[in-house]
């Protein structure tokens, strides 16, 4: 499980959304929500989740919890990082990282239309991908050549062709 170190800071007025986060009713009555934290996690089946911790104005504490389904990710995380602006970063040590964008509303996995129909199932993701960053490693074998042998098999050359 990997988490975002910082909390996101998104506007509350995207209540409901995936950026958004959650529903402000609270719990009931005139116990109202007054902060929210938000925060992404990647598990190791490589999905990515919006986290959000509802906390009570009256007495501070923890009214409800609620997870939500962002997407795939494109390899198994190492790192999340939530930049601004809905951008979040997601970096591997497996694979290719990605920089993600979050989206308002769900799209179909695949390109597709997301169905009206319920009864109709299509898998969806609130995550669109920005750009890849490709793993260079790991680095299992190299060559080291010494810069002193290279020189000297240089000279040589030069002296036997005199």
């Amino acid at each position: 499980l990997v988490l975002a170190v910082d909390p996101i800071l998104l506007d509350d007025d995207a209540a409901g959304s995936a950026s958004g986060g959650a529903n402000k009713s609270g719990g009931g009555g005139n116990d109202a929500v007054v902060a929210a934290g938000r925060y992404l996690l990647a598990t190791e089946n490589g999905s990515i989740h919006l986290l959000t911790i509802l906390r009570s104005s009256k007495s501070g504490k923890v009214s409800s919890l609620h997870l939500e389904t962002l997407g795939p990710a494109p390899a198994l995380a190492s790192t999340v990082t939530y930049l601004s602006n809905g951008l979040v970063f997601v970096g591997s040590a497996m694979g290719d990282s990605a920089l993600l964008r979050i989206l308002d509303e769900p799209v179909a996995i695949g390109g597709g239309a997301v169905p009206v129909d319920e009864s109709m199932v299509q898998p969806t993701t609130y995550l669109s991908t920005v750009e890849e960053y490709t793993n260079l490693g790991p680095i299992v074998d190299f060559d080291v050549i010494p810069k002193d042998s290279s020189s000297s098999s240089s000279s040589e050359d030069k002296a036997s062709s005199t």
